[in-house]
């Protein structure tokens, strides 16, 4: 044996084989070891994922008024010392348990409540008959605090009662406030060291397997390697080719959100505008949404805009729109909403009807606002674009004509409409594109919609400014969720106040 081994070192060819063979077994033997805590995350995750669809379920099941009411009317440890003394616990405990009885879980579903003044949880319900009402969990894990209102995972955690997989989710009252979290639980302890029993006769047997087959397949392992140093370089070329390509693209594109953005004046906060901000939310870095003003001596003209498609495309578009918008207006001429629109959706169908056929049906939705700084009154034009108004806090919506800018083949008779709109009292109007209407989100993947946008909007009234747009912001975020942003979406929100 000593002999063999002396002559596999003392040829250069042996032993390098000798390395390399050497090297496949301790790298199988790492990956298999690796992937043995890998399949450890993954069944951790699993059970996480069970536990929290098992908790969502529950919190759904849950009243969070009822949950309410019984903390506000037994605020005191041992209040409750059976589970049937109270009609409200006994309700709560009912429905945990109906929950716990279909998914058979070896431990407890309960509900706690978080005390701010010590800054501890307490026990409130348990899906089982036995009753710790509002005792303490002081050793509880510190992600359980910090996602008390949004819910979510814990890791493997230790308390005084053993070591832990768990999930939570938040029960909110009717008024959205949390007032408790539902969690659910497995024994980690146990349950990974069965994993663990399981895989180590697996991992036995594998590191075997893969020995023995590392060394069949030598030669064909070798001339694989010598055909990935290739591919990979073609592919390290042809990524580094695509890299720079991207970063070309991507620094146009932002020259051209820049020539957007000079596109537009700004408007001062003064008269009876109290505050005119916006909310611009580019599904890629150039946007087919516009927005658009100019001052005169006697008006001051807004416009929103959501021209055909997005990204580069869009944002041509709305280079096109703004520019002739500001051409109207060289003239130093004054026009009503309906000749801005007349006037912009003729030279844009003049200079489309130049281009492809594709781009003949192409246009833009847009609204025009005209403020007469002198009579304090609003006149108001849309094209398949409406404008949202709550005077005093009433809801009204005034609609625009039901066609585009553009798109000429469609929509060869157009003709459009002014809505003159006396002002006074509190106001606010609202002038925005559909891409917040139509993105996807919420717990079934629906469209936000119009009359939940709405909403969204009429909860805004109590802030002002940039408070306000950051809620709706924040919202709309929220229902998007981790769904893909579907549009460009662009928002005005203009307030007033007229008192005479």
């Amino acid at each position: 044996m000593s002999y063999l081994i002396r002559r596999i070192f003392e040829n250069k060819t042996a032993r390098i084989l000798f390395y390399f063979y050497f090297i496949i077994i301790i790298l199988t033997s790492f990956f298999i070891i690796f992937n043995y805590f890998n399949q450890k995350k993954q069944i951790a995750e699993t059970v996480h994922a069970k536990l929290w669809s098992i908790v969502k379920t529950a919190s759904s099941q849950v009243s969070g008024d009822d949950l309410d009411n019984l903390l506000k009317n037994k605020p005191n440890k041992n209040d409750l010392v059976t589970h049937f003394e109270d009609s409200t616990y006994l309700k709560l405990q009912t429905a945990l348990a109906k929950v716990d009885s279909i998914q058979e879980l070896d431990n407890p579903l309960y509900i706690l409540q978080f005390d701010k003044s010590r800054d501890l949880f307490r026990y409130v319900i348990r899906s089982d008959e036995k009753v710790y009402y509002l005792h303490e969990y002081k050793k509880f894990p510190k992600e359980l605090k910090l996602h008390y209102d949004k819910g979510g995972f814990l890791p493997v955690y230790e308390t005084e009662n053993g070591t832990w997989l768990s999930a939570f989710e938040p029960i909110r009252n009717r008024f959205n406030r949390v007032v408790g979290v539902v969690e659910a639980d497995v024994n980690a302890k146990e349950y990974f060291e069965k994993v663990k029993n399981e895989f180590l006769w697996m991992l036995f047997y594998s590191v075997i397997g893969v020995i023995l087959i590392a060394l069949i397949l030598l030669p064909v392992v070798i001339k694989i390697l010598r055909q990935d140093e290739e591919y990979i370089k073609e592919i390290t070329y042809q990524k580094e080719t695509i890299e720079a390509y991207s970063n070309e693209v991507q620094a146009s594109s932002r020259y051209a959100s820049n020539i957007q953005k000079a596109l537009v004046r700004t408007i001062e906060n003064k008269g009876v505008i109290k505050s005119i901000t916006f909310l611009n939310q580019p599904r890629d870095i150039v946007s087919g949404d516009f927005r658009w003003s100019f001052e005169t001596e006697e008006f001051v003209y807004f416009s929103v805009g959501d021209c055909t498609g997005h990204g580069m495309p869009g944002a041509v578009l709305s280079v096109i729109g703004a520019t002739i918008l500001n051409g109207l207006f060289v003239n130093g001429k004054d026009k009503t909403p309906e000749e801005v629109l007349l006037k912009l959706d003729k030279q844009f169908t003049d200079y489309i009807n130049l281009s492809s056929d594709q781009l003949r049906m192409d246009g833009m939705d847009i609204c025009v606002l005209r403020l007469n700084k002198m009579s304090n009154e609003l006149m108001f034009s849309g094209a398949l674009q409406n404008l949202v108004c709550f005077q005093d806090g009433e809801l009204k919506t005034i609609k625009g004509c039901r066609f585009p800018i553009g798109a000429a083949r469609f929509y060869p008779n157009k003709k459009f409409i002014n809505h003159t709109l006396p002002l006074k009292g509190k106001l606010d109007f609202f002038i925005y594109t559909d891409g917040f209407q139509d993105q996807f989100g919420g717990e079934k993947g629906k469209k936000l919609g119009s009359k939940n946008f709405l909403s969204v909007l009429n909860e805004s009234l109590t802030l002002t400014g940039k408070s306000r747009v950051g809620y709706i912001e924040k919202q709309v975020e929220e229902y998007q969720g981790q769904e893909f942003q579907v549009d460009d979406r662009l928002l005005m929100s203009l307030e007033m106040e007229i008192f005479h």
